[in-house]
């Protein structure tokens, strides 16, 4: 009996805790376009309002790529926001260059846990896979940029 309401209990906190998880919705792949990897926050944490980079190499396919977007969740304690927003990413970084690394910086405003998520779109709408990757935002007590 013990052990039933302990692997009941174990259930209901995990599906209590995935429940309070901001959920961020992304583009799907297009099974022809381009595709990134290796994405990385740069540092992999800092204080809030500070400038952030997020680096990831791409591989154009058949078409130049002309926009880079960023989906992000953000969690403190249980409050949670979502967002999606353009990167700004140089426009040389992707023009006439078939692979290569992009970075875009970022400065995220409140303390907390942030995922983002990246996705690159080419000339055609085509979009590319997403990758994730996690950066922890101190608050006050962080040190300064």
């Amino acid at each position: 009996m013990v052990r039933h309401l302990c692997r009941v209990l174990v259930v209901l906190a995990a599906a209590l805790a995935a429940g309070c998880a901001p959920k961020v919705s992304m583009d799907p792949p297009s099974p022809d376009g381009p595709r990134i990897a290796n994405l990385e926050p740069r540092p992999s944490s800092v204080g809030a309002g500070c400038p952030l980079s997020l680096a990831f190499a791409f591989d154009a396919g058949g078409d130049e790529i002309v926009r880079a977007v960023s989906g992000w969740s953000q969690s403190l304690g249980r409050r949670g926001y979502v967002g999606r927003a353009i990167l700004e990413v140089p426009p040389e970084t992707f023009a006439g260059h078939a692979r290569g690394e992009a970075v875009a910086r970022i400065i995220p405003p409140r303390a907390g846990r942030y995922s983002y998520y990246v996705q690159v779109e080419d000339r055609a709408g085509r979009k590319s896979n997403v990758l994730e990757t996690v950066v922890s935002v101190g608050g006050w007590w962080a040190s300064g940029c």
